[in-house]
């Protein structure tokens, strides 16, 4: 791999000796050693899984955003995610995010949110390049493409070691 490189170009899957059992453990499977990111992928995928067919609108990311951040700043983001919702009304996104960055330098949260934001950027590509989720129309899906794949695969083996074929 090139120096400097973030991210392999593809997700890898660390194969267990069983099969996880929940959500949780797939996606330490597909974030290994990165509990940051199997929290962030946990929360995304749920939230793609409770707005089912309606999506989960990708314009909505500065929310998902401001809400991981509440964890450790409860308060600040509460202020924050309601600056968003009025100035959201009204303004344009750009006047939005301006205001916002005023607020995180009053708070000195500026490195933190750009912080999560990276992460919650990069754990939406590894879900969608894997297969867990797909984007169609500015908003996310779940994707039965991993499970079909894995499927696949798993019967691939099973026929190879039956002789069925090459």
């Amino acid at each position: 791999m090139p120096m400097g490189r973030a991210l392999p170009r593809r997700p890898k899957l660390a194969i267990p000796e069983r099969a996880p059992d929940r959500l949780t453990g797939l996606l330490e499977l597909l974030f290994l050693d990165h509990p940051e990111r199997q929290s962030i992928a946990k929360r995304i995928l749920e939230e793609v899984r409770k707005r089912g067919s309606q999506g989960l609108p990708e314009e909505e990311w500065i929310y998902r955003v401001l809400e991981l951040l509440r964890e450790e700043y409860p308060q600040e983001a509460e202020e924050l995610i309601r600056l968003v919702q009025e100035l959201d009304e009204e303004y344009s996104r750009t006047t939005v995010m301006r205001r916002l960055t005023e607020k995180l330098k009053e708070y000195d949260l500026e490195k933190e949110f750009h912080h999560v934001k990276n992460q919650y950027s990069l754990v939406l590509k590894i879900l969608r390049r894997a297969g867990l989720i797909y984007k169609k129309e500015g908003a996310y899906y779940l994707s039965s493409r991993f499970g079909r794949v894995l499927q696949e695969i798993g019967q691939l083996w099973l026929d190879w070691r039956a002789g069925l074929v090459d």
